[in-house]
């Protein structure tokens, strides 16, 4: 009896045109999509900035709060 999750068995092979694949993966199937997922990859570039920036600018706003409030 074979457990979960085990591989299958089997020689395991390459892809034989990926990039034509792939071409036709994003010009026929995911073409409907295509406003959708410029917008998913805007907010996925936006969240990032954000998660870099963000405690740079709560670090300074702390500080500008400790200064105020220290003298």
């Amino acid at each position: 009896m074979p457990g979960p999750m085990r591989a299958p068995k089997g020689e395991i092979t390459k892809a034989k045109d990926f990039k034509g694949t792939t071409k036709k993966l994003i010009k026929n199937y995911l073409a409907k999509y295509k406003f959708k997922l410029i917008i998913v990859f805007i907010f996925a570039i936006a969240s990032t900035i954000f998660t870099i920036v963000g405690p740079k600018i709560l670090g300074n706003a702390t500080t500008e709060i400790f200064n105020r409030y220290s003298k």
